[in-house]
């Protein structure tokens, strides 16, 4: 996979995002540098946070589709580290020297500004690599620095912690305007420059006749999906984030390390794993992991909620190590969906990546604001009703889930044949072409109809039936009738019968 990529291109984006997943991970989510004060401020920080990053987001996608604000440009490579590093100043300031919450959480208001152009400084070098393969081995490889960033830094003394935190932002810059002038001389400078008076190509989809004309069209039906499953997944983590904080209100600092610690094993494991399946099988792990693990950490939620009942130590480190490190695997599949729903639909990397974050958000903040309103109230059954809803819409994700997902492979497929067969040409071709002229002539020759046809070229895609009725918008079983048809028609019994014979026949 990264063997295509130079090692300064993929230096440079495992340190940017790290930092940027480290100092979110540090200041806020696990608060790891504020090891005292009271839990409700460290929670209301948190969510002060998310609906900053959320509103900004906002704010720049507006800013970028009417005025054509570049998030790239030099004023916004200094002015956004620089909220970062002041919101933190301004958290420390107020839990260490004047005990202002108010100064907190003006802080974490100032600071959720900064991340959110942050955010969108790293979307488009990371967008610009071509194979989802690539985006999703640097994206989990650079949760894991982040975590593992993270983890130390608690370790320094209090200054010494404080100021590297305050220069992580200012790391992320360094990387990406570097990746950008690594990316400009290797690819050419159009990759990295995200103007809004361009548009990008789209990808090529060598798929059946009628393809070139849908790959042109964005699929909304997908993307609805994609940002369903968003909400669906973050909601969970926001429930836990507020919960957890309460649960372990002496001990919050010791158990988020210790969850941190474990997701961090975990998804080093997992990417490892998901490295070998793709490589042997094209297949996507993390995309199969994602809900049996948020389920788990739901299912473990009432143990430790309900204390009394489930006394068993550990169980709210459990749930929120299987939550975690499912939240985080989702977030590596969909951050690497926006990259390639931005190529398809010849969107600007920010764009998709500010839309789609910003559904993360509210659902974040959703959960939260969820486990805020019942944890008050006395009695058992509105925590059951919180739960109730939270496994209410993960139903909705488990149906959801498998179909967005499958967007990926599908076109990991499509690729990959058609970097077969550029290399199995003696000059240039247009895979699309190419394999329009053979489904023309195997249709031809065998007396298929039009329909038989186009269903012959996903196959030799190597797409599933099921992947073929979803995007010809057919049913299960007359796409199963179709490819039995084809069989008869060829004399064959299996896809690999059709392609040795077409094969052989175009020797």
């Amino acid at each position: 996979m990264l063997k295509r990529l130079r090692f300064e291109e993929g230096f440079c984006l495992l340190v940017g995002i790290g930092s940027y997943w480290a100092w979110a991970s540090v200041s806020m989510v696990a608060s790891l540098l504020w090891k005292d004060g009271p839990v409700e401020l460290s929670h209301f920080s948190w969510t002060v946070n998310v609906v900053s990053h959320c509103a900004s987001l906002g704010v720049l996608l507006l800013l970028a589709r009417r005025r054509g604000f570049a998030p790239n440009g030099r004023f916004a490579s200094r002015a956004f580290p620089s909220l970062v590093a002041i919101g933190t100043a301004m958290l420390a300031a107020g839990r260490w020297a004047f005990g202002l919450n108010a100064l907190v959480l003006a802080g974490s208001f100032v600071s959720g500004m900064g991340t959110a152009g942050m955010l969108l400084m790293w979307c488009g070098p990371y967008s610009s690599l071509l194979q989802a393969s690539d985006q999703r081995l640097i994206l989990s490889g650079s949760v894991i620095v982040g975590m593992f960033i993270a983890l130390l830094i608690p370790n320094l003394p209090d200054l010494a912690a404080l100021a590297v935190t305050c220069l992580l932002p200012f790391a992320t810059s360094a990387c990406m305007q570097r990746m950008a002038k690594a990316g400009a001389a290797g690819r050419g400078c159009e990759a990295f420059e995200w103007r809004f008076a361009k548009s990008r190509a789209p990808a090529a989809n060598p798929l059946a006749p009628s393809a070139r004309q849908d790959a042109e069209r964005p699929c909304k039906r997908m993307v609805v999906s994609v940002l369903a499953c968003c909400f669906i997944l973050a909601l969970p983590t926001g429930l836990f984030q507020n919960w957890y904080t309460f649960a372990e209100s002496g001990e919050t600092a010791t158990g988020w390390s210790t969850i941190l610690s474990c997701v961090c094993v975990l998804m080093v494991l997992a990417t490892c794993l998901d490295y070998l399946f793709m490589e042997k099988h094209g297949l996507c792990l993390f995309s199969r992991l994602v809900i049996p693990l948020v389920a788990g950490g739901l299912l473990a939620l009432p143990l430790f909620l309900f204390g009394e009942s489930f006394p068993w130590e550990g169980v709210e480190s459990g749930a929120g190590v299987l939550m975690l490190t499912g939240y985080h695997l989702f977030l590596v599949y969909v951050y690497t969906e926006f990259g390639l729903m931005a190529a398809d639909t010849k969107t600007e990397p920010c764009l998709v990546f500010a839309g789609g974050t910003c559904t993360i958000d509210i659902g974040l903040a959703s959960g939260s604001m969820l486990a805020a309103v019942v944890l008050p109230l006395p009695g058992v059954w509105a925590t059951g009703a919180a739960l109730g809803i939270a496994y209410l819409l993960l139903l909705i994700g488990v149906l959801l889930f498998p179909k967005a997902l499958e967007n990926i492979e599908n076109r990991e497929r499509d690729k990959a044949f058609a970097k077969s067969l550029q290399a199995n040409a003696d000059e240039p071709v247009d895979p699309l072409r190419d394999l329009e002229g053979r489904c023309a002539n195997v249709a031809a020759g065998f007396g298929l109809s039009a329909r038989e046809k186009d269903v012959l070229g996903y196959l030799l895609c190597g797409r599933t039936l099921r992947s073929i009725a979803n995007e010809t918008f057919l049913s299960y079983n007359t796409v199963k009738t179709h490819v039995s048809h084809i069989y008869q028609k060829v004399g064959v019994h299996s896809r690999d019968e059709l392609i040795d014979l077409l094969d052989s026949a175009d020797r």
